[in-house]
């Protein structure tokens, strides 16, 4: 496995910091409107899956 998998569970994200991940791209592509036809979606995967 990745050396990230090898490091174990450290703690889950909370919700908040979940949605807040969202908000915080929400709002750089706010910023930045020429980058919105780039960007059709967002992936949120974790770390040291299988």
């Amino acid at each position: 496995f990745c050396a990230t998998g090898k490091m174990g569970l450290i703690r889950n994200l909370d919700a908040d910091e979940i949605v807040d991940q969202y908000r915080i791209w929400q709002k750089f592509l706010s910023e930045h409107p020429e980058l919105q036809q780039l960007i059709s979606n967002i992936v949120y995967m974790g770390m040291g899956e299988p």
